[in-house]
């Protein structure tokens, strides 16, 4: 495949990050060890305000000397203290690296519930009795998995025993719970097979100035034909153990304009992660901990619930079908809640934490989206047995500027001098089915 164009290269980053079935797989590529990685108290309580559908209030000026009013810690602190969920250090020190145990947790989720404890209870006894901590050790320092497996056990809780559908739902309670149900089993299931299918279109609207730029135009031919991705992938969890064995072909645009298919496979098992890209299987050196993250993916919620907004549902022979939009505001808040705790560094060439937030919200500024859902009892269990996502975006140009690294800075004026926007289209459709079948090492795996 020859070299691609500047600006296709960004194109095809991207249509990368902003595609909900690709970004994951992204993100724990580069960072495998970060979910272990033990939680802050401000980064605590930027990650469970932002995954519950929260926004950050950034009035006033802070008068905590580890929390400048500027930085974009503050606008959620003060939304903490507005909703009287957190105590500070004093009146001038928040305690913005203090360590968070099970304890804090617990009294910071009661307050938000509105919980009024019986006489004798403690916060602490009240989430271990509902069973927030999922296996959780509430008496350790809480990590970034941690935090993710409570606040998916926390959503949960506030549907099924609290009556609280999400504003922007509009179904019953019962097909409230049945998918918050379906989608806690279906990342827990013992057995899971999945079927994946893609198309991705990127594209790029030219300017005058682009349209004589005779290389720009023979790399946008790179983009004349939609990527498709079709994947096959099976998943056994055992005591916490995960392992995994997927193949995906994936027509990729070549320099002629021509598509050539790529074939991947991919195997994990305890941990390590293993790749044939059709040379032999070779060992990926940044599995290490990947077991973690896999079980933090899987423990809990993927995309929290507030990454749906406007969703109805629609009874039918075996369940119910839910149709409705993505929040880009809610997917935002994922996309920066992995940002703020993983280094994401291997990623591009060394763009950092900062940049690569101004590049997701960029993306997210333009991106809408649809989702639909199919959830049906699966061996007497809730379970989610398809869903389709369809995205579009277009990019002005103009607006990644900050993403990009001071030393490429006269590069990206010329692109923009070039290109207008950045485009792209994005269909994925996802069928799952929780047959008992093992997943077993394929042969040739090193030694």
């Amino acid at each position: 495949m020859k070299k691609l164009h500047k600006a296709v290269s960004l194109a095809v980053v991207i249509g990368t990050l902003s595609s909900p079935f690709m970004a994951g797989g992204v993100f724990a590529a580069s960072s495998s060890n970060a979910v272990s990685m033990t939680q802050t108290k401000v980064n605590f309580v930027y990650d469970f305000l932002a995954l519950l559908g929260q926004s950050p209030d950034k009035s006033g000026t802070s008068p905590f000397s580890d929390v400048p009013t500027q930085s974009w810690q503050w606008g959620w602190v003060h939304k903490a203290l507005d909703l009287n969920l957190v105590q500070p250090d004093s009146s001038t020190v928040f305690g913005a690296k203090d360590r968070v145990n099970g304890a804090f947790a617990a009294d910071l989720t009661v307050k938000y519930l509105g919980i009024k404890l019986p006489s004798g209870t403690t916060a602490l006894a009240f989430a271990e009795q509902n069973q927030f901590f999922n296996g959780i050790n509430p008496s350790s320092n809480m990590t970034l998995a941690d935090e993710l497996n409570f606040v998916g056990q926390v959503e949960k809780y506030a549907i099924n025993n609290q009556q609280v559908v999400p504003a922007s739902w509009n179904m019953s309670q019962s097909a409230a719970q049945a998918l918050t149900q379906a989608l806690s089993n279906a990342s827990s299931a013992t057995y899971s097979q999945i079927e994946m299918n893609m198309k991705l279109k990127m594209g790029m609207n030219v300017t005058a100035a682009g349209q004589k730029d005779a290389a720009l135009a023979k790399a946008l031919t790179q983009l004349a034909q939609p990527i498709n991705m079709i994947g096959q992938f099976e998943m056994q969890k055992l005591n916490d153990q995960i392992s995994m064995y997927g193949v995906l072909n994936s027509g990729v645009p070549s320099g002629t304009g021509n598509g050539q298919t790529v074939k991947v496979q991919e195997y994990l098992q305890g941990g390590k992660l293993y790749m044939n890209q059709g040379q032999g299987w070779q060992l990926l050196p940044v599995s290490e901990n990947l077991q973690t993250l896999m079980n933090s993916q899987t423990g809990g919620v993927n995309l929290s619930l507030s990454t749906f907004a406007k969703l109805t549902a629609t009874p039918t022979s075996t369940g119910y079908q839910y149709q409705g939009s993505l929040s880009s505001q809610g997917f935002q808040n994922e996309m920066n809640l992995i940002l703020r705790n993983l280094p994401v560094g291997g990623l591009s060439g060394g763009v950092s934490n900062s940049q690569m937030q101004s590049l997701m919200q960029a993306i997210m500024k333009s991106m809408q989206g649809s989702v639909t859902i199919q959830v049906a009892k699966v061996n007497g269990l809730e379970e989610v047995t398809g869903e389709n996502i369809q995205l579009s975006l277009s990019i002005a140009t103009k607006d990644l500027q900050g993403a990009v690294p001071a030393s490429a800075q006269t590069q990206f004026q010329q692109m923009v001098n070039e290109v207008s926007a950045i485009t792209e289209q994005e269909n994925g459709t996802v069928q799952i089915s929780y047959n008992k079948v093992p997943v077993n090492a394929p042969q040739g795996l090193p030694q």
